[in-house]
């Protein structure tokens, strides 16, 4: 089998200089512990966009059979950037390996091994107006997901968005302390910077808004599966400072047994069958560039 394995900048910051920055922040775990599974006689290729341009012209097909591989070595939770439901989006923010997708098939297929997924969406892009918001919120919902992280598009300096909205004159200023993914510091194309951060903060409550966990927990088919997205989705968000306390005095580790059974309680119903070809295909590049489950060496007890 040939595999090809992606090393994404973030976004539009393919310099070489950010290279050590972003992977001080986001080590490709995920990437290294799927290159584990392969097998010797396997050929492996490695593009880095920080200091080459990305081949995506082939078909990438997850091999069937690799997640539930390493569901079943104890995988248990998927960060995946969904970045947005928009293609035109996703071709603008030059996001190629999330274009042609199914990302509903991307899910399914993960629950189906009993792994989380924590997806990540960004609002501001030039084809988003105010309904975008609920529209990726019911979307989530809908799909059983079990936490979600929000963020505001932010143009970091030196990358080609900060360049092409600074020629535009769409810069609103050069306060660097906002420049956080919870603040707007351009003007949108559709939206006013006022509404943008408004809909960002209204996402968050309404996907963790006790009545949408529990219509995203009916998604699951048991009502084990069920409890454990309450469990972990409530106590992802609702439980936040309390979260906040228990890290600021240590205790952590008084929590680990608990929540050591909320993350193993998934996986145990691993389905036996290997996914089609066509399904594998359809998680593609979203597995391989934005996957992080633990190395199989460490134990599981933070939460996300």
């Amino acid at each position: 089998m040939r595999a090809k394995l992606i090393l994404p900048s973030l976004t539009e910051a393919t310099s070489p200089f950010f290279r050590p920055i972003k992977y001080s922040l986001f080590p490709p775990l995920g990437l290294a512990t799927l290159a584990g599974y392969l097998d010797p006689e396997d050929r492996v290729e490695i593009q880095d966009e920080h200091v080459e341009r990305l081949n995506l012209d082939d078909d990438p097909v997850l091999r069937p059979g690799l997640v539930e591989r390493a569901a079943a070595s104890g995988l248990r939770s998927l960060f995946v950037g969904f970045e947005t439901l928009n293609s035109d989006n996703l071709r603008a923010q030059r996001k190629y390996q999330n274009l042609n997708r199914d990302y509903e098939a991307a899910v399914r297929r993960l629950h189906d091994q009993g792994v989380m997924v924590n997806a990540s969406f960004v609002f501001g892009m030039d084809e988003d107006d105010e309904t975008v918001f609920d529209r990726t919120v019911d979307w989530a919902i809908g799909q059983g997901i079990e936490t979600a992280t929000f963020h505001i598009l932010t143009p970091y300096p030196g990358t080609a968005l900060h360049a092409r909205l600074a020629a535009q004159g769409r810069l609103l200023h050069n306060r660097w302390d906002l420049y956080d993914t919870r603040h707007t510091v351009f003007q949108p194309a559709r939206l006013s910077p006022q509404a943008l951060e408004a809909g960002y903060r209204q996402a968050y409550r309404n996907f963790y808004r006790w009545g949408n966990i529990w219509h995203g927990a009916l998604t699951k088919a048991t009502w084990n599966g069920r409890l454990r997205h309450l469990a972990y989705a409530g106590g992802w968000k609702k439980l936040e400072p309390c979260w906040d306390r228990v890290i600021r005095a240590r205790k952590v580790g008084r929590f680990l047994p608990v929540l050591e059974s909320v993350l193993s309680g998934f996986g145990r119903h691993a389905s036996d069958d290997s996914p089609s070809e066509s399904e594998a295909s359809a998680f593609g590049c979203t597995m391989a560039t934005n996957a992080f489950p633990p190395l199989p060496a460490l134990r599981e007890g933070a939460k996300g």
